[in-house]
């Protein structure tokens, strides 16, 4: 993997084997890592969310609440 590699919606459906409306509503949840908007498009950097996949899939919001109380 490319260090800035960055991986689309389509990609991130297929690496979670859901819809791409999914990958959306799991993200305005809190449960994907952060997109980031370039003009109309959603891409998420592929080094976090592969980290994030090996982890097991955490819920980002409870994870930011956890490394906030570890402080």
């Amino acid at each position: 993997m490319k260090q800035n590699e960055l991986f689309t919606i389509k990609e991130m459906a297929a690496k979670l084997k859901v819809s791409p409306r999914s990958i959306y509503r799991l993200e305005d949840s809190g449960k994907l890592p952060k997109s980031i908007k370039i003009g109309a498009s959603r891409r998420w950097i592929a080094k976090v969310v592969d980290e994030w996949f090996d982890a097991g899939c955490p819920t980002i919001r409870v994870s930011r609440q956890v490394e906030n109380r570890n402080r």
